[in-house]
């Protein structure tokens, strides 16, 4: 019988351990629901906002973001949506694939050698079996057994095969959040702090001028319905609340609007101490609701105003009135004057609750 010897060279390579199988697509597929999500949370934002009616509830998209960004966020919903899906079908693809099998070289060495005598090639070290075959003379099987070289690349077994959800758990929030429909209402105003004292010197001399009428009753009597319930026909234009501040920055400006006749439309805020005083708030943002600034126009009515409690703090109205100005330690602020509870209307909403800048 020919004499043999098998030389088996295990040598392991490739076995890439980057992750475990089931963890990776858990992991993976994890990324692409939230990818989808959050491009579908933006594109009902921008649907409910084009969905809008007069009086109804404030869209959530208007009350996070100033409309200037309302834009970006469709053009971001529409790129998550394509590659939550792109990813998604990528996946698809790359789970049915067959794994590849483990790459085990054999290497198996034959020699010629004599009965009874060893394989040359056999190292210092390496185990003879003598195996004795009946007829024949006994004859050595030399095995040389390398080493099976595993080449793992871990890098100190610093990565991690396991799936952590802890990790998606932040990123949940703002979905929830937003199947809570939250948030859902506009800013609320809070109450003046203090009276603004205003000079009514020229309401002075508006009631000195009225007495002196008084011989004079085909003229006293209209000026005086005028005066007091505001039945002024003048059709006055409507400006907004930073339109007027900066009216009253301008000395120009101050000189061309005093004594005119504006509207304002805002939330109604009443004086705690006086009924003939109360003022018109909106708010102002540069991009988002967080960074909100309440911008306050202060009322000065000759009458009693919201005597029956119809209008509660925080009502949208509408009031006109004449312009003016009034110096305090700030600076120069509007003030509008109204003959009494006639100028003051409740309105509906604004559907923007947030004022422009410019």
């Amino acid at each position: 019988m020919s004499d043999h010897s098998h030389d088996h060279a295990h040598d392991h390579h490739g076995h890439d351990h980057t992750h475990d199988g089931d963890t990776y697509f858990l992991d993976q597929l994890c990324m692409v629901g939230l990818s989808a999500a959050f491009g579908v949370i933006c594109l009902c934002l921008y649907i409910g906002k084009l969905r809008q009616t007069d009086g109804g509830p404030m869209p959530m998209l208007t009350l996070l973001l100033g409309e200037q960004f309302h834009p970006f966020v469709l053009l971001s919903g529409v790129a998550l949506v394509l590659v939550a899906g792109v990813r998604a079908f990528s996946l698809w693809r790359q789970a049915g694939r067959p794994a590849l099998p483990h790459d085990h070289d054999h290497d198996h060495e034959h020699c010629a050698h004599a009965p009874g005598e060893a394989c040359e090639h056999v190292q210092a070290g390496t185990p003879v079996h003598e195996h004795v075959h009946a007829g024949e003379a006994a004859h050595a099987h030399g095995h040389h057994h390398h080493d099976h070289g595993h080449h793992h690349d871990h890098d100190a077994e610093d990565h991690d095969h396991g799936w952590a959800p802890w990790r998606y758990v932040v990123m949940l929030v703002p979905i929830i959040l937003f199947l809570l429909g939250l948030p859902n209402k506009p800013p609320s105003a809070a109450p003046p702090t203090e009276v603004v004292k205003l000079d009514n010197e020229e309401e002075a001399g508006a009631y000195a001028m009225l007495v002196g009428m008084m011989a004079q009753p085909e003229t006293a009597v209209p000026w005086t319905a005028a005066f007091y319930t505001g039945l002024e026909t003048t059709d006055a234009p409507q400006k907004t609340l930073t339109d007027l501040e900066n009216i009253a920055a301008s000395p120009t400006l101050r000189d061309t609007w005093n004594g005119q006749r504006v509207k304002a439309v805002g939330q109604f805020m009443p004086f705690g101490a006086t009924d003939r005083m109360f003022q018109v708030v909106r708010f102002r943002i540069q991009c988002c609701g967080a960074d909100a600034v309440a911008v306050r126009l202060t009322i000065a009515s000759r009458g009693a105003v919201n005597q029956d409690k119809r209008l509660k703090p925080n009502d949208w109205v509408k009031v006109t009135g004449t312009l003016n100005f009034q110096q305090t330690g700030n600076g120069t602020i509007p003030v509008l004057r109204i003959p009494g509870d006639a100028a003051v209307q409740k309105t509906v909403p604004d559907s923007n609750p947030w004022e422009r800048t410019q």
